[in-house]
């Protein structure tokens, strides 16, 4: 009997493995809840045997799935590994998961992938959650933490913020470890391409029935229900582009730069800062005009909310960073670090930036608006 058993492992195995040669993340490898834990019962017969390669190659497919369907403790991994181990040999056994199991899963999804081994505290666990995605619990939380980005930034404009930015949307409806595993490169990487690919099928103004390479099947459509953007009866608006602060480098002049569609269309765009009637895509930033403050905040014309970084120049040491198209990324008001690339470094105070930073070319002055002195 235990032959069989075996033999039977080693086949599912083989069909996975072959399966999993066109996948992206062995999530991808969906099994049903009963399923799995069939799966992990009938490993646990051979729980000595499970670094084989073909036993291996199974144990991880068991693992990514067991993570989906249970998740992972509110505070950590542990209760993962427990559960895990308890329901394969029915007791909790740390040292077997640690020298073995663990690793067998290890090396198993990192041959497969080709990525280099973990390190830290979820040294397993983080790469389990990295190919199993967001446990099945936390869906309805993950839904919800897209929609505040796509309500508050926009999908097609996550691209331009940074990985910081992402995490400050992780909630802690998540639980400690999930939320870590979020606020990771994978984990920022993953939200990144969610977005990505919900502004891409909202743009198609069709129904999301097929499943999308990368995601656990199913995920893609169970998010759009939740959303409420998967409508089959009405047409799906695109996404607009959020209001953005840009500074022209010649010349100083600092504006909010509008879409024109949230402008002239009807409704049009609000801006709070503003408080009446849009007449112009070019907002400027002075006296008598738009007021400089750390952020700016509106409604779009479908009613969501819309916020964007501002820069308080008239602040004391008041600096700014742009991209060289002028477009403004962060300032001394806004936390979070910025990618490594070449930028203009707006300052109104007496910094000397040039004994700071010695590759740091300056362009002289510019007058902003309200005639502040700005150095570039």
């Amino acid at each position: 009997m235990s032959e069989n058993q075996y033999d039977k492992l080693c086949r599912l195995s083989r069909e996975w493995r072959q399966k999993a040669e066109d996948l992206d993340f062995l999530g991808e490898v969906a099994l049903s809840q009963s399923d799995a834990e069939s799966l992990l019962s009938l490993l646990g017969a051979f729980h000595r045997r499970v670094s084989e390669p073909e036993l291996s190659f199974a144990l991880a497919v068991a693992a990514v799935n067991w993570a989906y369907w249970r998740g992972v403790d509110e505070e950590n991994a542990k209760s993962f590994r427990d559960s895990f181990m308890v329901h394969a040999i029915g007791q909790t056994d740390h040292r077997g998961w640690d020298v073995l199991w663990g690793p067998a899963i290890e090396r198993s999804i990192c041959d497969w992938c080709g990525e280099p081994p973990r390190s830290g505290t979820y040294r397993y666990v983080g790469l389990i959650l990295r190919h199993a995605g967001v446990p099945k619990s936390k869906i309805q939380a993950l839904a919800e933490m897209l929609e505040n980005i796509d309500n508050t930034i926009g999908w097609n404009e996550l691209p331009m913020e940074r990985d910081a930015v992402v995490r400050d949307y992780i909630g802690p409806g998540f639980g400690r470890c999930i939320s870590d595993f979020l606020s990771s490169d994978s984990g920022t990487a993953y939200i990144r391409n969610l977005c990505a690919d919900l502004a891409l099928i909202r743009s198609r103004r069709g129904k999301a029935s097929a499943d999308l390479p990368g995601y656990r099947p199913g995920l893609i459509s169970e998010l759009l229900e939740i959303i409420g953007s998967n409508d089959a009866d009405g047409p799906v608006a695109a996404t607009l582009p959020i209001p953005y602060v840009r500074l022209e480098p010649l010349t100083g002049n600092l504006q909010l730069i509008l879409d024109e569609r949230l402008v002239r269309g009807r409704p049009q765009a609000e801006c709070d800062q503003w408080g009446r009637r849009l007449f112009d895509t070019r907002m400027n930033i002075g006296p008598g005009e738009l007021e400089p403050t750390a952020s700016y905040t509106g409604r779009m014309p479908d009613g969501r909310r819309w916020s964007t970084n501002g820069w308080g120049y008239t602040d004391t040491g008041a600096w700014a960073v742009f991209r060289p198209d002028g477009r403004l990324i962060s300032t001394h008001g806004h936390g979070g670090d910025v990618a490594v690339g070449s930028y203009l470094l707006a300052t109104t105070g007496n910094l000397n930036v040039t004994s700071l930073w010695a590759d740091a070319g300056d362009e002289g002055e510019r007058l902003l608006p309200d005639g502040t002195e700005c150095r570039l």
